[in-house]
């Protein structure tokens, strides 16, 4: 008994080689079943022609089904048995080097299925240079590298070459191996070589389909981006809110200003422009966090500090900037949104940015919160798309706004002269700082259309429904002894004291002393080494023996350092300047005071030169200097076997008298133990 054995479905319909008769036995069998013809589109056909292809159709598909009874065919598609045939052979017959077939196409009227391809001499010029190239290969390859080369060396590739540069190499190698009366080097009166127009028309089309001369007619960047916008989709990432979160880094289009009080009045100095880091929710496009920086270069540390606002509850700051208001629904998650304490995201989305492979990110950052850290490529921004689209948001929206805004470029004629503006306008740093935590929670509350109507916090907090529960935010693993925090930096020391003279033991630590009242009753430690956790506010730090025994924390033992928080490169900088004999010294001295009143000094010398107003670096360190001053964020919190004592203030520095020689900022806040 006889098996028919029928083809596998979703084939490639490949057809056969052309064949000259007629009839339904000459069909290939897997080309029979018109189901799997490529279909068409008759929307934008004619009535008549339409009413003509859906009775072909009709014709086509009766002939096929039956088995090939022609009389029914003719009959639905009322033709003659010739034009029957050459419109159905039209739709098997191969349109591309595949052998992919026409399909339906095949019976749409007066529809072109290949390119014209000229057969005889015959008179005129159609087609002719194409015909000439299928003649002549060893002339298509010269052509075709010099595409490839952009009309350049042999070697290297010319950049921006242009459709006349490349037909005009061309033609001199054409010119110079070819004689005069000869295809293609025909010349007239008028014309000393008549085929430039077909050359240059087929170097263009050749540029447009081939994606391999993309680098060297539009550029490197053109063609890195290449695979975008294809069709081709990646998969999510992420399942739910926080799973996956960019950061990034942005200078802000901006200029700000200090105002310093100088020996002849307020003077406004001009700093550089903010730098902000921002962590955002690839899924709900929520800013999670962010930190300011203004100095030269962004560093990790912004970094864990922009994750350290994900873990501390987001307050409002004091505005003064007059209308500029908050509104009713901005915040950020963590304080805006009942039962979101802190976030602690699955993974991380990087650039290839240097400080993004710091170990505060690659191992602090990345074992505290259990998390994946993916870097992209260099130069490819579509790999943390949603943080660009949201800077470029933040421009246009905000900071181009204003005055002394930088513009798009150079040529933009909306940009004036960013400096005067902002010393013209008065535009302070702690003004911006307010603008722009009020941009980024507005924007938080703000109803998006790709989040279907609803704002990013709305599209957080109503995945925490109690009644529809779609999503549990994660926790973070417990931290323990040897666990590297977020913001916490551990440097080696050792337990210094004297059993002999009773000083008690302490720990020194960038020439300060530490103790507490219980390590200094302990003489037997002296001499051990020990671990040293120092955050963002060194007025305290924790130690941990060798061995992983807490001794609790440490409170600077020196006055001046202890009024004011202040971080480890604050105090490195101002130790190099004491070193330097710049700044004085002394237990009676506030050295943050002194070393702002430095700065303040130095800037007011950079703003005393005439002409024009330039940025001071100056201004701009005592400007970051002020803000962390001011705004120093809380480590993350460390296991402790028991609460640490509450720090106290020697009773010395509480009565002491009033430190000499401070500079009041005009325009800054200052804390209030510097008033």
């Amino acid at each position: 008994m006889a098996i028919t054995v029928l083809p596998p479905r979703n084939v490639q319909l490949v057809a056969p080689p052309p064949i000259k008769r007629y009839g339904f036995a000459a069909i290939t069998f897997h080309l029979r079943d018109h189901t799997k013809w490529p279909t068409v589109s008759t929307t934008g056909l004619s009535a008549e022609a339409k009413e003509r292809f859906e009775r072909l159709e009709r014709g086509i598909k009766t002939y096929l089904d039956s088995g090939g009874k022609l009389a029914q065919a003719l009959e639905e598609a009322r033709c003659t048995k010739e034009v029957f045939y050459e419109q159905l052979w039209r739709c098997l017959q191969p349109i591309d080097a595949l052998g992919t077939i026409a399909g339906w196409a095949g019976i749409i009227a007066h529809l072109r299925l290949k390119t014209y391809t000229r057969v005889n001499e015959g008179k005129g010029n159609a087609g002719k240079f194409e015909q000439w190239l299928a003649a002549n290969p060893e002339w298509r390859k010269t052509l075709h590298t010099l595409i490839h080369k952009g009309a350049g060396g042999t070697k290297i590739a010319a950049k921006l070459p242009t459709l006349r540069g490349v037909a005009t190499a061309f033609i001199r190698k054409i010119m110079a191996a070819i004689p005069v009366g000869t295809y293609p080097h025909i010349a007239t009166s008028t014309k000393p070589f008549c085929a430039r127009r077909s050359i240059e028309r087929y170097i263009k089309s050749y540029v447009e389909l081939n994606l391999k001369t993309t680098k060297v007619w539009f550029g490197d960047k053109v063609a890195a981006r290449q695979h975008l916008g294809t069709g081709h989709e990646s998969f999510l990432l992420e399942a739910g809110p926080f799973d996956m979160v960019g950061c990034d880094a942005h200078t802000i289009d901006c200029i700000g200003i200090l105002i310093v009080e100088g020996p002849a009045g307020p003077q406004r100095i001009p700093v550089t422009r903010l730098k902000l880091v921002v962590l955002i929710c690839q899924r709900t496009r929520c800013v999670l966090g962010y930190s300011v920086c203004i100095q030269p270069q962004v560093s990790s540390q912004h970094v864990e500090q922009a994750y350290l606002m994900c873990t501390t509850k987001w307050q409002p700051k004091e505005l003064t900037l007059g209308e500029v208001q908050y509104n009713k629904t901005a915040g950020f998650p963590c304080g805006s949104i009942e039962g979101i304490v802190e976030i602690n995201f699955a993974g991380l989305q990087l650039d290839n940015a240097a400080q993004h492979f710091a170990k505060g990110i690659q191992l602090r950052l990345r074992h505290s919160i259990g998390c994946m850290v993916a870097w992209g490529g260099v130069g490819h921004w579509w790999r943390n798309a949603v943080v660009e689209r949201f800077f470029g948001v933040l421009e246009q929206r905000g900071f181009k706004r204003l005055p002394s805004t930088m513009g798009s470029g150079t040529q933009d004629p909306q940009r004036g002269d960013p400096v005067l503006e902002a010393v013209g306008c008065g535009i302070e740093v702690h003004e911006l700082l307010q603008l722009l935590d009020v941009l980024l929670a507005n924007y938080n509350g703000k109803s998006s259309k790709s989040l279907g109507g609803r704002s990013p916090l709305e599209t957080v907090r109503d995945s925490l429904n109690q009644h529809h529960l779609r999503w549990i935010p994660r926790l973070r693993p417990p931290y323990g002894a040897t666990t590297l925090r977020p913001g916490i930096e551990i440097v080696d020391g050792v337990i210094n004291g004297y059993l002999s003279s009773r000083v008690p033991p302490y720990v020194e630590l960038d020439g300060t002393r530490y103790t507490n009242p219980e390590l200094a009753k302990r003489y037997d430690l002296i001499g051990r080494k020990v671990f040293l956790h120092v955050g963002e506010d060194m007025r305290t730090i924790e130690a941990f023996l060798d061995d992983g025994t807490p001794l609790g924390e440490l409170r600077c033992t020196h006055r001046g350092w202890s009024v004011a928080p202040h971080s480890r490169d604050t105090r490195k900088a101002i130790n190099a300047l004491i070193a330097a004999r710049e700044l004085p010294s002394g237990d009676d001295r506030d050295p943050i005071a002194d070393y702002l009143d430095y700065l303040a000094s130095k800037a007011g010398e950079s703003a005393s030169t005439k002409g024009k107003p330039k940025v001071s670096a100056a201004a701009s360190d005592a400007a970051d200097a002020q803000r962390k001053a001011t705004s120093n964020p809380p480590p993350s919190p460390s296991p402790k076997p028991a609460p640490a004592p509450a720090p106290r203030v020697p009773a010395a520095a509480a009565n002491a008298p009033a430190f000499e020689n401070r500079r009041r900022l005009v325009g800054v806040s200052l804390p209030q133990q510097w008033r």
